[in-house]
């Protein structure tokens, strides 16, 4: 869709109430998070955004998951939606063996202290 009708349904979704936006790094390759970005600044109220890392095309997946590839991939999202925190990071599609390793969790606390991050998550 283009730019004036995603505006459109993103208003129309605002107007009936919705605070909660989820999007990904990987939608649209960053353009639904530079759209929702340029949104929110139009705003004078608040809203709640969560996204995800881990699809993104460059590198790729598996390789998108490390500390590295995660503060690049976050710190990209912040730059395109336009906030110094984000609300809720959700890691996509996590391979199994890195969630049994548990050293992701380390990574998005880093993050997290670092101010990068809000809250994270998982998600399929």
């Amino acid at each position: 869709m283009d730019d004036s009708t995603a505006e459109k349904v993103l208003a129309t979704a605002v107007e009936n109430g919705v605070t909660f936006f989820d999007t990904a790094d990987c939608y649209g390759e960053g353009l639904s998070e530079t759209r929702l970005g340029r949104f929110v600044k139009t705003l004078s109220s608040k809203v709640v955004i969560a996204t995800k890392i881990g699809r993104f095309p460059r590198p790729g997946w598996p390789d998108n998951f490390s500390l590295e590839q995660f503060r690049i991939h976050t710190e990209n999202s912040l730059k395109r939606l336009g906030m110094e925190t984000l609300d809720l990071t959700q890691v996509h599609c996590p391979p199994t063996d890195l969630l049994k390793k548990g050293e992701v969790f380390g990574w998005l606390r880093t993050l997290k202290q670092e101010g990068k991050i809000k809250q994270f998550g998982f998600t399929a």
